[in-house]
């Protein structure tokens, strides 16, 4: 069993810390069974000036610091509802799993803290004090994903042309007679063999592997008897 980040880099979870000191000094780590967790007051700032404050928990995943976490906005101040970006069990929806990871120079988790965190709250406090949201605002739940993937991807917003690619993208060798994923028809040497060549050396296999499994997650919530989709070749 690999052992998770925190337990296997001391200096990672060093840095995580020092990050949480620096960005946000009332929140501590602890430490939960197997699991990792930062809990406390997170504070929105601006100019030195507090704008507003929100108990939240951090849930770390156990593969890297350098994600996009669980978060839980555990004070109640928020109505656990999806038109608020709040699950039913209180997780925040950040954003796309995987968006942030793949168009940001910078991971750390002290990024992440005054990136797509406090954007999130941010926008909270604006939706409070004015009805309305400041950012543009994706779909929820799978067509959101679709949506950003197919972006990420530049693919058409197409769940079967997405899901192709992302296939295509975890295989380690392809042949330019397969079909191309991007649902031309056309040969992948004739098609989009290139761009494809391109994404695969901009992204990770192991950055592919985890856009992966959370859209299989998604898909088996949303459907018991989901099944993996495998890259068609012909």
């Amino acid at each position: 069993m690999i052992e998770p980040w925190w337990k296997a880099n001391p200096e990672e979870k060093a840095s995580v810390s020092a990050a949480l000191q620096r960005h946000a000094p009332l929140m501590r780590l602890v430490e939960d069974g197997d699991g990792l967790a930062a809990r406390g007051p997170f504070d929105v700032m601006h100019d030195g000036q507090l704008l507003g404050r929100f108990l939240i928990e951090v849930h770390f995943e156990s593969e890297t610091s350098a994600t996009a976490h669980a978060i839980i906005e555990t004070g109640g101040r928020i109505p656990r509802e999806l038109d608020r970006h709040i699950n039913t069990n209180g997780t925040c929806c950040i954003g796309v799993y995987g968006e942030w990871e793949l168009t940001s120079a910078d991971t750390s988790f002290g990024a992440f803290l005054t990136g797509p965190l406090r954007d999130f709250f941010l926008s909270q406090l604006h939706f409070e004090a004015h009805g309305v949201w400041p950012f543009d605002q994706r779909a929820h739940g799978l067509p959101g994903m679709i949506e950003s993937y197919a972006e990420l991807l530049g693919v058409g917003n197409d769940e079967d042309i997405v899901a192709d690619t992302l296939a295509y993208l975890r295989l380690e060798e392809t042949k330019g007679h397969w079909h191309c994923p991007c649902g031309s028809g056309a040969p992948l040497r004739r098609c989009c063999r290139a761009r494809r060549a391109a994404l695969k050396e901009k992204w990770s296999l192991a950055g592919v592997e985890r856009l992966w499994r959370h859209y299989f997650k998604l898909k088996q919530a949303l459907k018991s008897d989901a099944k993996e989709h495998q890259f068609s070749k012909a």
